[in-house]
């Protein structure tokens, strides 16, 4: 992966955190041993982990992945590069 791309990758995955912290997700960064993360609900929480042992690209697709797989996405009314970040990972 190239600078530039890591760089771009990067900035996606803050875009994309910071959509799931605006739509009421905590925001958790675990060690999980490779198994990817994603979302939950307890004790009428939402909570998005993210699994530190993954590579940025990897953290991007189930960050995506799982906000994407969210109907609520659908009603929230994102910024340019929310929605842009959003799509970018849907295509790849």
């Amino acid at each position: 992966m190239t600078t530039l791309n890591r760089k771009n990758s990067v900035e996606q995955l803050e875009v994309l955190l910071e959509l799931a912290k605006d739509m009421g997700y905590e925001v958790r960064y675990e060690s999980l041993g490779g198994i990817g993360g994603g979302t939950c609900e307890y004790a009428g929480r939402k909570c998005l982990f993210v699994d530190l042992t993954l590579g940025i690209l990897e953290q991007l697709d189930f960050v995506s992945r799982s906000l994407g797989n969210d109907p609520q996405v659908a009603l929230y009314e994102m910024t340019r590069d929310q929605e842009s970040a959003l799509q970018v990972r849907k295509a790849a």
